[in-house]
């Protein structure tokens, strides 16, 4: 299926060529065929079937819509796909997502693809091969093997303090280089079964996944494949009637009924075009957000510096101040201070979000995301070798963190992430083993071991084969936090042998 779902992608690109975005808008439409067919199989409709067979291109988005408005979450964005999209690609994705899978031969399969249970670990996998090699390299993204993912999250869980935090409701869990957002997945459904949460409390399910779960990264299109791995975890094991009676058919009849919550940062307006075009954006939001209700019709005007805008009706007003050199802006109503909104300048505009449980930034040099904010729980695996640092971006590296080689990525977050720690806080981060043995990196694992008290260290060399595969650099898996110095560490310090049940299993064992 993965080679089949590479091979569409490609000729659904291009029949985009025209469009700027058509690798995102191909990776879109993939990502809502496989999610309306995972909800569609279950609650055994066929939408999504019979508009890919009739080739109906407007019935076809008017499903996305539909799904918009009755989920809500992250994964249909109201009018981000073109309208006047080639009907031929409705073909290429039926033979997929249609009534009859079509291999590459353009042979039917006896058996279509079953789409109503989807492990996490093929979202990633799809998200894996459907990006770019070129990419994948430049910018040392790594993917993390199902079997290190289990075994750091395992580890994590032997701590007394998580599972104090987990028993009180108030863990917050961050990966600040999530990608497709495995480790938060992984991490989410474990939480969901450490607390006993049925299968059926989908709203304690939401719940949880807003107040503990956060991740950052910088392509957007993993974070949108983060939150549809986490909603997928929402629907674990709900079952089909549920969706249907509770979800579905009461959002038709046009009752209150479940929806997935919002995770990814929003678009709240362009600064350059209000008042303008982008006018309606801005009270919409006032309204629907802040509920502030006068605000519609308001009559809005611009400083001559361009620094503020100020919204008037009646007697009612408010300003919202521009504060470039801390990339934010700041809500100003009567005179009373109001949450900040994160401010980022995109091909020479000025764009105002509104920040929430993942974030599409670089989380290595923008301060203030999260900022002065403590998480309970660090986890993930950040960039090995990341090869396109700008000579600005090596300036900061060298001022915030001298002691990295090489302006080695995963180093730069492993001291990073200290912003967001205080002393009983863990960490299980996945690195290349070079950082604990190149020689050039002394200096790192020196400082590195004086920051932080180091719990255990799982080196991986001897079983690259099922991990990250033969070929690939060696990696370990580190377990820490910061509550004493070097001079009181009690490493456990493990190397898994190659056994013949390792290879059957593919189990990360420690002895």
């Amino acid at each position: 299926m993965l080679k089949n779902l590479k091979d569409k992608k490609s000729k659904i690109k291009n029949y985009l060529k025209d469009f700027p975005e058509s690798d995102e808008i191909a990776q879109k439409l993939i990502d809502r065929c496989l999610f309306i067919r995972f909800l569609e199989d279950r609650i055994e409709r066929n939408k999504l079937k019979n508009l890919l067979e009739n080739r109906d291109v407007k019935g076809f988005l008017d499903l996305f819509d539909y799904y918009n408005d009755c989920l809500n979450g992250d994964l249909f964005e109201e009018g981000d796909i073109p309208t006047n999209i080639n009907k031929q690609i409705l073909v290429e994705l039926n033979e997929i997502f249609g009534k009859h899978y079509k291999y590459k031969d353009n042979q039917i399969a006896l058996v279509p693809y079953q789409f109503d249970k989807i492990p996490i670990l093929l979202i990633s996998h799809i998200y894996e091969n459907l990006l770019k090699r070129k990419k994948r390299n430049s910018e040392g993204i790594v993917f993390t093997p199902e079997n290190v993912v289990d075994y750091t999250i395992d580890e994590v869980f032997k701590s007394e303090f998580l599972k104090n935090k987990i028993e009180n409701n108030n863990i917050r869990v961050l990966d600040p280089s999530c990608g497709s957002g495995i480790f938060l997945a992984k991490f989410f459904k474990r939480m969901v079964k450490e607390k006993k949460i049925g299968s059926q409390d989908i709203h304690k399910k939401s719940d949880l996944l807003q107040k503990s779960i956060y991740g950052i990264d910088i392509n957007p299109t993993a974070l949108r494949i983060a939150a549809f791995s986490l909603y997928l975890e929402i629907f674990d094991g709900l079952p089909p009637e549920i969706i249907k009676k509770e979800v579905i058919e009461k959002y038709e009849a046009g009752g209150e009924h479940f929806m997935f919550p919002g995770l990814k940062e929003k678009h709240l307006f362009n600064w350059n075009n209000v008042p303008g075009v982008d006018s309606e954006k801005l009270l919409k939001f006032l309204n629907n957000n802040l509920k502030i209700e006068w605000a519609e019709n308001a009559d809005i005007k611009k400083s001559d510096d361009g620094k503020s805008i100020t919204i008037n009706k009646d007697s009612n007003s408010l300003i919202i101040k521009l504060i470039g050199e801390k990339n934010k802006t700041i809500l100003e109503i009567n005179g009373v201070g109001s949450p900040e909104y994160i401010l980022k300048e995109e091909n020479g505009e000025l764009n105002t979000y509104k920040e929430n449980n993942l974030i599409n930034r670089n989380s290595l040099f923008e301060d203030n995301i999260f900022k002065d904010e403590k998480f309970d729980l660090i986890l993930g695996n950040p960039p090995w070798s990341y090869k396109e640092f700008s000579e600005d971006e090596k300036r900061k590296i060298k001022e915030k963190w001298p002691d990295v080689s090489n302006y080695d990525s995963s180093q730069c977050f492993l001291f990073k992430i200290e912003d967001w720690m205080d002393e009983d806080n863990m960490v299980g981060m996945v690195v290349n083993l070079s950082n604990f043995t190149n020689q050039n990196a002394l200096i790192f694992r020196k400082s590195f071991l004086e920051k932080y008290s180091l719990d255990k260290f799982l080196n991986l060399i001897n079983i690259k084969k099922i991990t990250f595969g033969s070929g690939s650099e060696p990696a370990c898996v580190l377990i820490f936090n910061k509550n004493h110095g070097v001079e009181k560490n009690d490493i456990g310090f493990i190397i898994p042998d190659m056994t013949q049940f390792s290879e059957l299993t593919e189990a990360v064992r420690q002895l």
